[in-house]
């Protein structure tokens, strides 16, 4: 079996077509356990209902999706059970901060208030990724799950985001699947597949 010790992070690796993605769905509940179990925080995620295993895992994807709504939104919406309109202003600040999102989000035109364009296309692939991580930062989930967050980024945006992960990383038990020695560097245990 594979466990990860509570608030630390778990890099997973491996040549393409070895299951690192089939991983990160498995965790996600999209495949069901022919065999074996996944756990998190103690609890088997097949007994629960799809919507109750998300409650505890905050997603990464390689290319995340901004909806067409403000940025300060954008992050919002990764907060549980809230509309995005009673999250606090500070909250949602806090979050960009810790993902390094909060200086380049202050110097768009409407600052959080700026609406991102289809699918967030007014902004880089790092300045996505960031808003990105935001959302997952302000859901605080028992479990960050990362799926090759840096793969599709230039040197200097990889160098940004890979600062937001290792903050948002700290305390939260993260499981990381990437290729990208400087985004491994970042985890406590690196497991090849």
């Amino acid at each position: 079996g594979l466990g990860i010790p509570k608030g630390k992070c778990l890099a997973v690796t491996g040549e393409s077509g070895r299951g690192k993605s089939t991983l990160a769905k498995l965790i996600l509940g999209f495949y069901p356990m022919a065999q074996g179990r996944v756990e998190i925080a103690g609890k088997e995620l097949c007994r629960d209902t799809l919507a109750q295993v998300r409650d505890r895992i905050a997603y990464v994807p390689q290319e995340p999706y901004l909806f067409g709504v403000s940025i300060a939104e954008n992050i919002a919406y990764g907060k549980n059970h809230v509309h995005p309109e009673e999250v606090p202003m500070e909250e949602i600040i806090a979050a960009a901060k810790v993902a390094n999102a909060h200086d380049f989000i202050r110097k768009l035109p409407k600052g959080y208030q700026t609406i991102p364009g289809e699918r967030g296309n007014m902004l880089s692939g790092g300045e996505r990724q960031r808003i990105a991580i935001a959302r997952a930062v302000i859901r605080n989930a028992p479990l960050l799950l990362l799926d090759e967050a840096t793969s599709a980024l230039d040197n200097n945006s990889e160098r940004l985001v890979n600062e937001a992960l290792d903050r948002a990383c700290k305390g939260r038990t993260t499981v990381m699947i990437a290729h990208r020695e400087s985004t491994i560097a970042l985890a406590d245990e690196v497991v090849a597949i």
